[in-house]
């Protein structure tokens, strides 16, 4: 089964033809080198891996291999994993929902085992060599000036920050005894963006230091080798939010 979406003619359902025959002109300019283009990926999800789910074993095995095979697939590379719930998650959570737990105790990726980590070996199972990154779509609430999962600040604190660089390298240590490297972590998906799904904002001043003082310290304090990058970014105003 197809099914396509443009203006005016959204999910709409046909099928796929495969073309045998015919020929195409294509020109490359292979007298220099602009980049080098690593390669395209996407992110995990739950609702992802429900959706495979409903399928066949072998209609499965198809959608993986069209996914992430090299030869006769997309050969995706990268890969997001959501740390806690997405936007496309099945409900709404994070890897410690306990309350003022700053050291951890009850951190858990008992959750992910379900849904997020099968989906994930079972793409490293058709390509081995995809590159991983975490990202979190939101902190624990309690670290919120809202307390709630969805839109809130980060609290500027600086035990709620020492708690959170040791989610996250937690977070790399327990995907790494699962057999998933995860070579880089986002501190926050889109920071500047409040949404009425999993979102948190951050000021500039607050991201710095919270990597300046206790993401970057926290990883190298207990060996964690995941690099730590800002992005991913978005504009700060849209659809009639306002500045915070």
């Amino acid at each position: 089964m197809l099914i396509t979406s443009s203006k005016d003619a959204y999910l709409q359902e046909g099928a796929v033809t495969e073309v045998t025959s015919g020929t195409a002109d294509v020109t490359v300019n292979d007298g220099s080198t602009a980049q080098t283009w690593a390669g395209f990926g996407g992110t995990f999800n739950e609702k992802g891996w429900e959706a495979l789910s409903v399928l066949s074993p072998d209609d499965r095995d198809r959608a993986l291999k069209l996914l992430f095979d090299a030869a006769d697939g997309a050969k995706l590379t990268y890969g997001r994993i959501p740390i806690g719930a997405s936007d496309y998650a099945t409900s709404r959570y994070t890897l410690d929902d306990a309350a003022g737990d700053t050291s951890m105790a009850s951190f858990s990726i008992a959750r992910d085992r379900e849904k997020l980590i099968p989906y994930i070996k079972a793409a490293m199972a058709v390509n081995p060599d995809i590159h991983f990154w975490g990202s979190p779509w939101t902190p624990p609430p309690w670290m919120k000036d809202n307390s709630a999962y969805d839109r809130g600040n980060m609290k500027d604190d600086a035990a709620i920050l020492g708690a959170y660089a040791v989610y996250l390298a937690r977070f790399v240590e327990e995907y790494g005894e699962e057999g998933i490297e995860v070579e880089a972590i986002h501190p926050q998906n889109e920071p500047g963006f409040p949404q009425d799904y999993p979102s948190c904002l951050w000021t500039g001043a607050v991201m710095a230091r919270f990597i300046g003082s206790h993401l970057g310290p926290t990883f190298e304090e207990r060996g964690v080798s995941a690099e730590i990058f800002i992005g991913t970014m978005s504009n700060r105003r849209r659809a009639g939010l306002q500045e915070p």
